[in-house]
């Protein structure tokens, strides 16, 4: 077995240093391992020094003001921008004082639904999609922090207008998105409290809603790992090709 090394500071090992090496009577065989060893501890603490290194870089050249750290928190009521605008009491634009009434009105009947609240749902997404694309502009050029990525290889090199463009112009997001919400929307196909602007958020069930909606995505996922080995192939393996990702890739 190889020496003990403290791999706690590592973040990416060579393959070398993930298996064991045999130990084998030879002396020929012996000096040519014991070598391989010696090497792949000077590796190891190689890699330790460079991250201790980038820890003391991080502090010196950090300049930042700590309360710009936090400034991730408001991407969240920046994603919920839309319908907490138009339907707190409190607010100057709610949805009764700029909409006229037979705008959102609905009596649960079998003619049409209004397209008001399928507008307000596709514009909710975008708002939300508008407050990550800028958060993350920030964070990528280095506005909100001067950190040093914590990739052994260094953070993914990238022209950022091109991923944009490439994010913006894929057929998982908008496209699929706005088809299923407008169809399901369209032929009444969500449960009837969606169609109704009545009430205000009720914080509680869309907190339930979430955890509920993440153990189901949680479920499906372990369905694709574990049903077939060709299912896998076919509808999950692609998500697992990005082993050094940047955001957009979380979108693809």
């Amino acid at each position: 077995m190889p020496p003990h090394v403290d791999i706690s500071n590592v973040d990416v090992l060579p393959n070398s240093l993930l298996s064991s090496s045999p130990i084998i009577e030879s002396d020929a065989y012996e000096n040519k391992y014991e070598h391989k060893r010696t090497d792949d501890a000077k590796l190891s603490q190689n890699l330790k020094v460079k991250l201790k290194s980038s820890d003391s870089k991080r502090v010196v050249y950090s300049k930042e003001s700590p309360a710009i750290r936090w400034i991730g928190v408001l991407v969240w009521p920046g994603m919920l921008l839309v319908p907490i605008l138009l339907s707190s009491p409190r607010s100057s634009i709610q949805y009764n004082v700029i909409f006229p009434p037979e705008w959102y009105e609905d009596e649960n009947t079998s003619d049409r639904p209004s397209t008001l609240g399928l507008f307000l749902g596709i514009l909710a997404v975008i708002v939300g999609q508008i407050g990550v694309l800028i958060y993350f502009f920030l964070h990528s050029h280095q506005i909100l922090h001067n950190g040093i990525p914590i990739q052994v290889k260094g953070a993914p090199k990238y022209v950022w207008s091109d991923g944009l463009r490439t994010h913006l112009s894929q057929p998982e997001g908008f496209l699929v998105l706005g088809s299923y919400l407008s169809g399901t929307w369209m032929l009444r196909l969500m449960p009837s409290s969606f169609y109704s602007f009545s009430g205000e958020i009720d914080w509680v069930k869309l907190f339930c809603s979430l955890v509920l909606q993440d153990f189901v995505q949680y479920v499906m996922h372990r369905f694709e790992h574990c049903i077939s080995v060709e299912f896998y192939r076919l509808s999950h393996k692609p998500h697992h090709l990005f082993t050094n990702p940047k955001l957009f890739d979380a979108f693809n």
